[in-house]
């Protein structure tokens, strides 16, 4: 066994047999790095301990024997082939309990070695945030600005911050460039969520199952707002572009479960949602519960800001 094996081996025991993952990094070496515990031996070698909530867990597929991990707070998808892992991840996604992975890098997958659901005095997440946002409404209120000119768009593009602390995500970034745009310019903004189906993530071996940014309208048309990935504001198909491989037109749908329940029809979908949302949570509770959020929750916006340099 290769001296690295034996190393991420001793590691992996240690682990395992620890109820405290700092005393499990004091042990073995590894280093905490903004909230996640860190060891990297090399580019192509390196462990890693994320702490996460899971949206869900797919089973292999017929004739595979990896099952899929969907992250819910970075998007990323994690995968394993221990069965036992795939369990806890299946409760823990269930019950809304968070968990720590222990995650081994390579350049072809990120596999969970070992997953410890983190205790909470709190229980199982609520399904409700209502009672931390300023109102929620039927579906239908909301009223979206439009803009008068494509030069309008281009100055907002260019007045959105980009200096994000490293390991910001997309929903991070896209809440706070909505809200400053709406406390600052009076901007009612919409956030555009792209949905990576089963079907392009098995065929392309693709590792994220959503992104999501904002996007206004001039004169009635969509542009996207993703300074991060684009350069300016784009219409919706040319931003689907810039993720998709092949350019496929990405459904849009009205409902969560026409994404959830669909994902072997299509390779994309897009929902569009008002500024307030967060993250897909967000929108499968409140399209189950038939109403829509209007009004920013506070805690949301703040972990948002927090991102920021």
């Amino acid at each position: 066994m290769k001296v690295s094996n034996i190393y991420t081996h001793l590691c992996n025991i240690i682990v395992r047999n620890s109820k405290n993952w700092s005393v499990a990094a004091a042990l073995t070496g590894l280093s905490f790095v903004f909230g996640q515990v860190v060891w990297a031996q090399s580019a192509g070698d390196q462990l890693l301990v994320v702490e996460t909530k899971l949206a869900k867990v797919y089973a292999p597929e017929s004739g595979a024997q990896t099952y899929h991990l969907y992250a819910e707070v970075d998007g990323r998808i994690y995968e394993t082939q221990d069965s036992s892992v795939a369990a806890t991840a299946r409760q823990a996604a269930q019950f809304g309990q968070p968990v720590e992975l222990m995650v081994q890098v390579s350049s072809e997958m990120m596999e969970v070695v070992t997953i410890r659901v983190i205790e909470t005095t709190d229980g199982p997440v609520s399904q409700s945030k209502a009672g931390n946002r300023d109102d929620v409404s039927a579906v239908g209120s909301y009223q979206p600005t439009d803009l008068k000119s494509i030069e309008e768009a281009n100055q907002l593009f260019d007045s959105l911050p980009l200096a994000f602390k490293w390991h910001s995500q997309c929903y991070q970034r896209a809440m706070t460039w909505t809200y400053e745009m709406y406390t600052y310019r009076g901007i009612n903004s919409m956030k555009a969520f792209l949905f990576f189906t089963r079907k392009f993530i098995n065929e392309y071996h693709y590792k994220w199952w959503f992104h999501v940014t904002p996007f206004v309208y001039v004169n009635g048309v969509e542009y996207t707002l993703d300074p991060t990935f684009t350069d300016k504001p784009l219409q919706m198909q040319d931003w689907t572009n810039d993720f998709m491989i092949g350019n496929p037109v990405c459904p849009e749908i009205a409902k969560y479960s026409d994404y959830s329940n669909h994902e072997f029809d299509q390779y994309c979908y897009l929902r569009k949602v008002p500024m307030y949302y967060y993250q897909p949570a967000d929108i499968e509770r409140e399209d189950n519960a038939g109403t829509q959020l209007q009004g920013f929750n506070r805690s949301d916006v703040n972990a948002a800001l927090s991102k920021k340099k």
